[in-house]
């Protein structure tokens, strides 16, 4: 077991009394942006406790929750969220299996980010779309969370939002930066 998932299996009775990025502006953004229909089957992509998912989740068909740490579904499965255990480099669903996909403050933890990119791109539907929240490196507390991250050998990969939008471009994406609000940024991307 890596140090990473050692970490989220440790902190997962209390991660969301730790975790310092906002539920409410991330609703806010989902909603502003009128990211989801009732019909969408939504993968929540290193989704941990389900903090996010189980807000949401009333507003789509299936809302699941992936994640490698056990700890961390099982306290997702205490909200009733269904789960699956997995990493993002390897997605346990076939080819076009999700609508919309959620990837909150997660990306950087992805061992291998291209294996992960490829994943995504293989699991989300023709048409479908991603709706991620990521630590700013460039911000204050981006720059302080990287610096934890490192020396707690976390193996944690950070992106500019200009340096995330070109490496999902890349492979064939279309991003758009939606919200840049002090230590983090949000994209909408589309397949």
């Amino acid at each position: 077991m890596s140090i990473k998932i050692k970490f989220f299996e440790i902190t997962a009775p209390f991660y969301e009394m730790i975790h310092f990025s906002g539920k409410k502006k991330i609703i806010k953004s989902v909603k502003k942006e009128k990211f989801f229909n009732q019909k969408d089957r939504v993968l929540d992509l290193a989704g941990g406790t389900g903090r996010i998912a189980k807000i949401l989740s009333w507003q789509v068909d299936e809302m699941i929750v992936l994640d490698a740490s056990e700890e961390m579904l099982k306290q997702c499965r205490k909200k009733g969220i269904k789960c699956k255990f997995g990493v993002a480099e390897k997605i346990p669903f076939p080819d076009n299996s999700f609508d919309k996909m959620l990837i909150i403050d997660a990306f950087h933890h992805f061992q291998d980010q291209a294996q992960a990119i490829k994943e995504i791109k293989r699991v989300l539907k023709d048409g479908g779309s991603i709706f991620v929240e990521e630590v700013n490196p460039r911000s204050f507390g981006g720059f302080i969370l990287k610096i934890a991250e490192k020396i707690l050998l976390m193996g944690s990969r950070f992106h500019s939002p200009k340096r995330f939008k070109e490496i999902f471009e890349k492979n064939g994406f279309k991003v758009e930066i939606v919200g840049c609000q002090h230590s983090f940024y949000n994209l909408i991307i589309r397949k």
